[in-house]
């Protein structure tokens, strides 16, 4: 029972969220109310207001921008967290009062003596507490409190303080600001980048996280951003609703302010390579509706959202990516399925699905790292009087890559703004070098450790956690009810095994289950279910060339 049911939620998650993760609406047409409606054209309207035909990013600063570091969900209450941003590690804490949340976030180093004040605690009055020393910082990085000092807390030196940095809740993510502060008047800063829906009561939310510590944050934006790959990384169809062919161009649009560069992707929804794939199988073309547009949507330098939208700007369904810059060559990513289901499937299951579809390209995307960072590692060299000037452009991408798609117009853009502004990204250039240095660039670790599910997401989602321990207990309890029906069936004569066939096979089931859904926790894409996913590129996607 307990397997038909596990089934029959893939079943439907399968169908609604995979609909979410390629911005796919329902078949009926389940729109917003005119109020909502009109907010969200002007929200969508408003990123165009100020297009560009000439990019210019020399102003582009990436301190100066908010960056997501984890779900709000995945923080236990006063309990400090360590993330990590840009290369450098931050220790950052929930806090509640009177039902209010807030953040405290510092660099994760104690001025006393360097220990991790992520390893500390919050106490009761809301104050960080370093583990080692006991030295207590409140919001703001004053410390307020050293035991073992005669003096008051006025009269400590400014020396130990702690580094604290600006962090807010927003949309159920934390984000930190780590850039400097105009009068260190946090009110002056802009907000974070905001999907609408998400503040929609009509609109469910599903999250999930995963880290990717051999991908850099670069190369999973692109990725999320070329719909090109999806029919062949993914085997999946939707992809083709926001690719771009000769017959159907595709708008892009840009906006420069002060909050930073945003870019809007338009192409009509419809499909291109799989109805070019319908005629050479004798097949015939496939209708579809000829008002619905494919949206993409970057908010440089961490934010993405997909969608197919109506003449009004409405849909059903929008695909919202984050992806945190932990570190050169790595990253944290983030996504939400926002959509009007009929049902919140638990988020166990989402995360389920979404490492199971995340795993096929991650080796993908992975074995461009190294050719793509010694490019860049080689450019760097060669402008090494740029640097110190502060005005280097990088050009490895797009000297690197061949660009042939109707799609890659895009796809270059999106190359064109990494080459002109990850000179002046934080502790990126001397990281790099340091990594060419190590030999840290020449490979990719092997499969297994690219693709370990437990240390990328088991280890920082709570919610998976409990999943894992409930399996594990229900797995125990099948195996010791079954051995317990087997044997006093076996010892008591007088019980009649027929009338209660079902029970152990009921707790077998269960048990079988169980162990299902934990081992989609842990690595589970070997190259088999490679081969498997290969396969079906000819059968279902694209026919073999003769």
């Amino acid at each position: 029972m307990l397997l038909l049911i596990v089934q029959f939620l893939l079943l439907v998650a399968r169908k609604e969220g995979f609909a979410l993760l390629t911005g796919r609406p329902s078949r009926g047409n389940h729109f917003f109310p005119q109020k909502e409606s009109q907010r969200l054209t002007s929200f969508y309207s408003s990123l165009h207001s100020t297009t560009s035909s000439s990019p210019s990013w020399d102003d582009f600063d990436y301190l100066q921008h908010w960056y997501p570091v984890s779900w709000a969900c995945d923080i236990k209450l006063n309990r400090p967290t360590q993330v990590s941003l840009f290369d450098m590690s931050y220790a950052v804490a929930i806090t509640k009062t009177n039902d209010t949340l807030s953040v405290l976030a510092y660099e994760d180093r104690c001025p006393h003596r360097g220990a991790a004040l992520s390893e500390g605690r919050v106490t009761e009055t809301g104050y960080l507490q370093c583990a080692y020393h006991g030295w207590s910082f409140d919001q703001q990085g004053k410390c307020v409190q050293i035991p073992q000092s005669p003096a008051k807390s006025s009269q400590y030196s400014t020396r130990a303080c702690a580094n604290a940095v600006p962090a807010i809740l927003h949309q159920g993510l934390v984000w930190l600001w780590p850039g400097p502060v105009i009068n260190n008047d946090v009110t002056l800063l802009p907000s974070p980048p905001s999907v609408p829906e998400m503040d929609d009561p009509a609109f469910k939310v599903t999250r999930t996280v995963r880290d990717f510590p051999c991908i850099d944050w670069t190369l999973l934006l692109s990725n999320i951003m070329d719909p090109d790959h999806g029919m062949f990384a993914h085997q999946a169809s939707a992809f083709d609703m926001y690719s771009a062919s000769p017959e159907f161009q595709m708008q892009v649009e840009q906006s420069f302010d002060s909050a930073g560069w945003q870019m809007v992707c338009k192409v009509p929804a419809q499909e291109k390579l799989r109805n070019k794939d319908r005629i050479l199988r004798g097949l015939g073309t496939k209708a579809m509706p000829t008002k619905i547009t494919g949206v993409t949507a970057f908010h440089a330098p961490t934010h993405v959202t997909i969608s197919r939208r109506n003449e009004q700007g409405e849909t059903s369904f929008v695909t919202a990516f984050w992806v945190c810059p932990t570190g050169t060559g790595r990253s944290r990513f983030f996504s939400a399925a926002v959509g009007k289901l009929p049902f919140l499937p638990p988020r166990w299951l989402f995360h389920a699905l979404s490492n199971q579809f995340l795993d096929q390209d991650t080796v993908l995307v992975a074995s461009q790292q190294p050719p793509v960072l010694l490019a860049e590692v080689k450019c760097l060299e060669e402008n090494k009087q740029s640097m110190r000037q502060g005005s280097a452009k990088v050009g490895a991408r797009t000297n690197l890559f061949v660009y042939q798609s109707p799609t890659d117009r895009l796809v270059r853009l999106i190359d064109t703004f990494w080459d002109a502004t990850l000179a002046k990204a934080p502790r990126r250039s001397e990281t790099l070098l340091s990594m060419k240095a190590t030999g840290l660039l020449k490979f990719i670790p092997p499969r297994h450790v690219v693709l370990d599910r437990q240390e990328q997401h088991l280890d920082i989602c709570p919610d998976s956690q409990d999943t894992v321990r409930n399996c594990e207990f229900i797995k125990r309890t099948s195996l010791v009810v079954t051995a317990a029906w087997v044997l006093r069936t076996f010892l008591n004569k007088n019980v009649n095994a027929r009338m209660f066939w079902w029970i152990p096979v009921l707790f077998s089931g269960a048990g079988w289950s169980a162990e299902w859904i934990r081992k989609q926790f842990y690595y589970n894409h070997p190259e088999a279910n490679r081969d498997r996913d290969l396969k079906n590129i000819p059968k279902k996607m694209w026919l073999d060339p003769k």
